[in-house]
């Protein structure tokens, strides 16, 4: 009789404390879809307030470090001149998350639109480094060209497109590469070497959009080259 009474009272107490942690499971994932709702919303203080109380209060919980992104954005948003400071703050805690990279990325474009090239090709480049899927690593590698080439260092950036096209060949980005290899080689009056590059890119995809798009960008080619 004692056995089975205690038996009872230990499955009671153990029910007690999942039950317990069941609650509180689920007090904290309120208080994070509050702050993502807010934030949703625009509400970026308010949303501050949130993420850093629910940091504070579960600062195990699984939703921490997606809960510390939202927080850093929502900081750039109240304060936009220190942007990359949040973002940074970020990275240097989780530096292998996908968030990080997500965050290079968009300190990258932030970059280009301010024409500050070289910055913005040394984030994508430190996003690349972070161990990217192929997906994200071929986009890396897309941007760093884009960035390089209207930074003039087209040798460069063609190497840029030209690694992607080689190491991720199944990429979407791959094609769009290749062609904006060749038509950088155009735009330096390097004729030769641009019809070369746009017959790689129909080569190796002739069905792609891009492939399509070749033939004016030929025709311009050959024709200043004298083989029409």
């Amino acid at each position: 009789m004692r056995r089975i009474i205690s038996l009872l009272v230990i499955c009671i107490f153990t029910g007690f404390l999942q039950l317990q942690a069941q609650e509180v499971q689920e007090s904290a994932s309120q208080d994070f879809n509050n702050g993502v709702t807010l934030f949703n919303k625009g509400l970026f203080e308010e949303s501050i307030t949130e993420f850093e109380h629910f940091i504070q209060k579960h600062g195990n919980h699984q939703l921490v470090t997606t809960a510390n992104y939202y927080l850093a954005r929502a900081k750039a948003k109240t304060d936009t001149t220190n942007k990359s400071v949040y973002f940074e703050e970020f990275i240097d805690e989780f530096p292998f998350s996908n968030y990080s990279s997500k965050l290079l990325f968009d300190l990258g474009q932030q970059a280009d639109s301010a024409g500050q090239y070289r910055q913005a090709e040394t984030y994508y480049s430190r996003a690349l480094k972070l161990g990217l899927n192929k997906k994200q690593s071929a986009k890396a590698y897309y941007w760093m060209g884009e960035s390089a080439a209207a930074d003039s260092s087209f040798v460069q950036a063609r190497q840029y497109f030209m690694t992607l096209a080689d190491e991720y060949p199944k990429s979407e980005w791959a094609a769009k590469a290749l062609y904006a290899r060749g038509r950088l080689y155009l735009s330096e009056n390097k004729y030769d070497s641009s019809s070369v590059a746009f017959e790689i890119l129909k080569e190796r995809y002739p069905n792609n959009e891009m492939s399509r798009r070749v033939g004016t960008a030929l025709g311009e080619s050959y024709y200043q080259q004298g083989r029409y």
